[in-house]
């Protein structure tokens, strides 16, 4: 996620990858042994385990802190986490043993979640931000907002929904929309972060539009270690 300003790396946002150890086939590479998140989070939601798999990602995301101490993390956390008293809480304790590196870590959740029931959204927020770490509502735009749950929920940022993001420079009602969304984010002093950028076209427009970060292929792909760190 780099400055829409001057596209300096501002964070990176941790991604959930799966390796078998038998050869499978994904979307994007034959032969590869390594399965993206799409392909079994929503089976772990089913089996409830999926809260297991948050913590997995928080015990690699502190490795990497450690390893890298100039970088800022994001991760991604489930809503039966954030809606299960008990593993709300346990991952609240070991975001907690973060220490000293936890103001490096922004905690995502979807809008769906944080705006859908605000007040669980809310206290897991005021919890981690008390922590040191940063709160982002992500795929922003994907449900119904409103300027009374935004403000419930207390963010540092918001990540607008892709959708909106891709193709914007030819598409006049998405720019209306995403301008929209940026003075809402404004009038909160909310930070604001584009999905899905992937032309200089659209990065240029999302820049004149207010948007603070970027996020997409234009500026990066997918890797096992931060991009221009040494792997």
């Amino acid at each position: 996620i780099v400055d829409a300003q001057t596209h300096a790396v501002h964070h990176y946002e941790c991604l959930l990858r799966l390796k078998r150890p038998d050869t499978v086939t994904n979307d994007n590479n034959a032969g590869d042994n390594t399965v993206s998140a799409g392909r079994f989070i929503m089976a772990a939601e089913r089996l409830g385990l999926v809260h297991l798999l948050d913590r997995r990602a928080l015990e690699l995301a502190a490795q990497t802190l450690a390893r890298y101490p100039d970088i800022h993390l994001a991760l991604n956390v489930s809503a039966a986490t954030v809606k299960n008293e008990q593993s709300a809480a346990d991952y609240l304790e070991a975001l907690r043993g973060l220490g000293p590196a936890a103001p490096r870590v922004t905690i995502e959740l979807t809008e769906t979640v944080a705006l859908g029931d605000p007040a669980v959204a809310s206290r897991f927020s005021v919890q981690a931000r008390a922590l040191g770490c940063a709160f982002s509502i992500d795929d922003f735009g994907s449900g119904h907002t409103s300027f009374q749950n935004l403000m419930a929920v207390e963010a540092d940022s918001i990540k607008i929904d892709g959708s909106f993001v891709k193709d914007l420079s030819v598409t006049p009602h998405k720019q209306t929309f995403v301008r929209m969304m940026v003075d809402l984010a404004q009038t909160f002093s909310v930070k604001t972060v584009a999905e899905m950028v992937e032309t200089p076209e659209d990065a240029k427009l999302l820049k004149r539009l207010g948007v603070d970060y970027l996020q997409g292929y234009l500026f990066g792909t997918p890797s096992a270690a931060p991009a221009g760190q040494e792997a």
